[in-house]
């Protein structure tokens, strides 16, 4: 790396973290005007709305198989529960390098070879941002019901649809790697397959949602837009996710929480919603973290021998 892309990286970071700095600091203004004496957790929708976790989990880990399953490569549920809850703690490292790294290096200690694993990775990557995208119509349809933005709805859609092919979906992610100078992936899965795993992440994408939305509850007792506070997560991971320099999109997705839920809520509910939801999720991969890395058992059954 040259000295003028090391100053311009640099620089760049700086801004990034500028910005978060600012969203961070316009929450917390609209929390402090908050009466938290008039604010009463009611802690069975809390528990709820933590016990939601486990689903979204599964259904991801589950819809992670069944693409190592397309590829040749049969690993155990439980194993992949593991490896995938050990890994998922490189996002919170800048750039979410070290996430992929983490996720290929676990899974060739288990007999998957790299290119199977990356193009796995590579597969759900694409197939949780195209799913998490989707939500954003939902949004666009719940306030902007004219025959313009219906139109508009429609087309998007169907450009959903065609993107969601395996064929073109394939073709994409090549350009990328070519670009980045990356090798090629290949892949054969029966289209009924795709469709379910898609369905899979559909699920996970679902109960983040419940798992949002009783958070909100828990603590405001009032009843809201179900469906449109539902969108709100997933179509604000898919920001937050593509902020590649923060890790784990660290103040853009709450920021994006924020401006999403603030036409459901108001400010101030808002405000406290986006930072609940980020601690709960961060407990909730915590908790994962400590379940699974402590299996030292199954891990030595399941490694591969030299």
């Amino acid at each position: 790396m040259s000295k003028k892309e090391k100053i311009f990286n640099f620089i760049l970071i700086i801004i990034v973290i500028f910005v978060v700095c600012l969203i961070f600091y316009k929450l917390l203004g609209y929390i402090n005007q908050i009466d938290f004496k008039s604010i009463r957790f009611n802690i069975y929708y809390l528990i709820l709305s933590f016990l939601m976790i486990p689903f979204w989990y599964f259904f991801m880990c589950f819809a992670y198989k069944r693409i190592m399953f397309s590829l040749g490569s049969d690993v155990d549920l439980y194993t992949l529960m593991r490896i995938i809850g050990i890994s998922m703690f490189g996002k919170y490292i800048p750039g979410k390098l070290w996430f992929t790294v983490g996720r290929i290096a676990l899974l060739e200690r288990v007999g998957v070879p790299k290119k199977k694993s990356f193009t796995a990775v590579v597969l759900e990557t694409y197939l949780l941002l195209l799913t998490g995208s989707s939500f954003f119509l939902i949004n666009i349809f719940k306030f902007e019901n004219n025959i313009l933005y219906s139109i508009l709805l429609i087309v998007l859609i169907l450009f959903f649809l065609f993107l969601s092919l395996p064929k073109v979906f394939k073709n994409i992610i090549n350009i990328f790697l070519k670009i980045f100078k990356k090798e090629k992936i290949d892949f054969n899965i029966k289209f009924k397959e795709y469709l379910f795993i898609i369905f899979l992440y559909f699920l996970v994408w679902i109960f983040s949602g419940i798992e949002f939305y009783l958070l909100i509850y828990s603590f405001t007792l009032k009843t809201y837009d179900f469906v449109g506070i539902l969108s709100i997560y997933p179509a604000s991971w898919v920001i937050g996710f593509l902020s590649l320099l923060m890790p784990a999109g660290i103040g853009v997705r709450e920021g994006m929480i924020f401006f999403l839920l603030k036409r459901y809520t108001g400010n101030e509910i808002a405000a406290v919603a986006s930072l609940l939801s980020r601690i709960e999720v961060t407990l909730g991969e915590l908790l994962y973290l400590f379940f699974f890395i402590g299996d030292k058992k199954i891990w030595r059954k399941n490694e591969k021998r030299d």
